[in-house]
């Protein structure tokens, strides 16, 4: 009877060891709130990138989430890089990257849009060392619309352009350095 309590108790606490580093425990344990996520971007099977609003610097950040990255689960890395979102222009812009425990990297571009007319974006490197165009998904969250792209390798170098059309396929809005 009481091999069996022990097994019970082992058991007991190996499940509450894996419950506490659940993808739920690690956002909220990083202050990373469901009511403050924008958006979830799937990277593959076992990584995600959260974008939030940050409590903490009142602007937008990015965490990576890699799932069973560790022995006992999930592992959690914000960047610590905030897009402010009290710029006063039509679209705004940050980029991040991240180099994964496997040693792969991805990187992200994201930004809001302030201006309720634009409807699409088209933003291209300069440089053309990283990609030519990318179109951003654009998700609308309130007055403003969120915008992102990822790519699968570091983006550090690099002159972003911005074009920004409306409904009709006008150019509205454009940002190059």
């Amino acid at each position: 009877m009481m091999n069996i309590i022990k097994i019970t108790m082992v058991i007991l606490v190996i499940f509450t060891l894996v419950g506490c580093n659940s993808k739920e425990n690690l956002l909220n344990e990083s202050s990373i709130y469901p009511e403050n996520i924008l958006e979830t971007v799937s990277i593959s099977s076992n990584k995600e990138i959260i974008i939030y609003n940050d409590v903490d610097t009142e602007g937008i950040s990015t965490a990576f989430l890699a799932m069973g990255a560790t022995n006992l689960g999930n592992q959690i890395v914000k960047t610590g890089s905030i897009l402010n979102t009290n710029l006063d222009t039509e679209v705004s812009y940050h980029v991040t990257n991240h180099k994964w425990n496997d040693n792969t990297n991805t990187s992200i571009i994201y930004g809001l849009i302030n201006d309720p007319k634009i409807t699409k974006l088209i933003i291209s490197d300069l440089n053309k060392q990283n990609f030519i165009e990318l179109f951003p998904h654009i998700k609308e969250k309130g007055e403003r619309k969120l915008w992102y792209a990822t790519l699968d390798k570091p983006f550090t170098v690099f002159n972003l352009g911005i074009k920004a059309y409306n409904a009709e396929g006008k150019l509205i809005y454009h940002f190059s350095p």
